[in-house]
């Protein structure tokens, strides 16, 4: 995954992460609110719909399960986008090159 190439997106993604790291009890519902902010600012943030998905789970309850299947959706789509720009962006006759 690649991180968002908008700094105010890569802010709200690592406040997110670091509220859901947290052992607070608030630590998710306040993760939400930073990943949701994360893809308002970049609707193709894939990592961002992903963590989003992880912390709607660790909130728990039946009525988020939409929510998640959502977020992971997007998550899906926005990554199959990625991996197929980068292979239509590769020069011709040109190697892989994996991290």
């Amino acid at each position: 995954m690649e991180p968002s190439p908008n700094p105010e997106a890569q802010k709200a993604y690592r406040d997110g992460s670091l509220a859901l790291n947290l052992a607070a009890d608030d630590g998710p519902a306040r993760a939400i609110e930073h990943f949701k902010r994360a893809i308002e600012k970049d609707p193709k943030f894939t990592a961002a719909y992903i963590r989003l998905a992880q912390a709607l789970n660790q909130l728990g309850g039946a009525e988020r399960w939409e929510a998640i299947r959502s977020a992971v959706t997007n998550a899906l789509a926005t990554a199959a986008i990625q991996a197929k720009t980068r292979k239509l962006a590769r020069p011709i006759g040109a190697r892989p090159v994996f991290p």
